[in-house]
């Protein structure tokens, strides 16, 4: 999900190009025709290469999950494209282990991988300085990073249900609940804090490293 205004306030329309550039869709903006590569939202070619749009945090989650927290959610409408893009119906079981999570900061970006998280669906880790917590559903293929601090100090935390319709943790020091979809104390001692979101998305494994090879990819210590 992107920003279509750029730092100079030109709004832009954007529209799908038909081409692949490392495997990856590219897209062009109607008002310069400069062409976009989805993964890093930079303009490669034409009068604005070099510009990057702003990219939201969101989540790819299912939609009985979503509309369990956001029961008011409204929906784009459109038709669907038969054959070329189809419904997105989830991972089958044999995918997680080609897929991971980017996680972004302003200069900084890593992965963690989904056969990784597979086997630690709850994982605390110092991203570039910063103290996160990554929590994974593998039945649902749905994975977020939170920040860990909370009143300046980083709490621990310890999953409580990583369902298809649920993602849900406790931190260990107060055994306050948090939605790990929303970040969102939800029960405790935190109850309506909410943890620091950060800019993250599925990719594929092999598309980060085409784009971002020299970009860490977390692997577990021997003894975690």
């Amino acid at each position: 999900m992107y920003e279509r205004t750029l730092d100079d306030d030109q709004v832009l329309t954007l529209g799908h190009e038909g081409l692949l550039y490392e495997n990856s869709f590219v897209f062009y903006d109607k008002e310069t025709d400069s062409l976009w590569i989805h993964v890093t939202a930079e303009a490669v070619k034409g009068p604005l290469k070099g510009k990057s749009l702003k990219i939201f945090p969101s989540t790819v989650t299912t939609w009985e999950a979503w509309k369990n927290r956001y029961p008011d959610t409204l929906v784009l409408g459109g038709d669907r494209n038969e054959g070329f893009m189809g419904t997105f119906t989830g991972l089958k079981e044999d995918q997680h282990k080609n897929f991971g999570l980017a996680v972004f900061r302003p200069g900084f970006v890593k992965l963690y991988p989904y056969e990784v998280l597979e086997s630690a669906p709850i994982l605390e880790d110092d991203f570039f300085g910063d103290s996160v917590v990554v929590s994974y559903s593998s039945s649902a293929g749905v994975a977020r990073v939170w920040g860990r601090d909370v009143d300046g100090e980083p709490m621990h935390f310890e999953m409580v249900d990583s369902s298809e319709s649920e993602l849900v943790f406790k931190d260990i020091d107060t055994d306050s609940v948090w939605d790990g979809l929303t970040g969102t104390c939800i029960e405790g001692a935190f109850e309506g804090e909410t943890l620091r979101d950060y800019i993250c998305y599925p990719i594929l494994t092999d598309r980060f490293q085409a784009f971002y090879p020299k970009a860490p990819v977390y692997e577990r210590s021997v003894g975690e």
